[in-house]
């Protein structure tokens, strides 16, 4: 399996168990799952900052290559 899609599956379950808690669920399953969640929320907001992060890197790079574009923007980039 690639990384990404690793991180992938580690959104989906993230997404998974807040629908399930938002659903109602008994309360046996509520501890587990909220449990879950908890620890998920910080590997949940380190990808999302990485991926933002990435396109960005991907957009600048986009602009730094694009000989058409004003150069002092192609500069900054």
């Amino acid at each position: 399996m690639l990384p990404q899609e690793k991180l992938d599956l580690i959104l989906r379950r993230h997404d998974e168990i807040g629908h399930r808690l938002s659903g109602g669920v008994e309360a046996s399953a509520f501890s587990a799952l909220s449990r879950e969640l908890s620890e998920l929320e910080p590997v949940v907001m380190a990808i999302r900052a990485f991926r933002a992060l990435d396109r960005e890197i991907s957009d600048l790079k986009l602009l730094a290559d694009d000989p058409t574009g004003d150069s002092e923007m192609r500069a900054l980039a």
